[in-house]
């Protein structure tokens, strides 16, 4: 994941992918989680040659 936020070809929002739908709450509690070290869901992007896309983890 640093290697691709490194990136400006990153795109986060692909035409396919839902609307944001975390409200403060839920994004708070997953940032927490982040930094209590707890297991969170993989993020998984795709490479399309000229671009890396999330594909899940948005």
């Amino acid at each position: 994941m640093c290697k691709c936020k490194k990136k400006k070809n990153t795109v986060y929002d692909p035409y396919y992918q839902r609307n944001y739908v975390w409200d403060a709450d839920k994004a708070s509690y997953f940032i927490e989680s982040i930094l209590l070290g707890t297991e969170i869901p993989p993020l998984v992007f795709f490479n399309t040659g000229k671009q890396i896309e999330v594909i899940d983890g948005r």
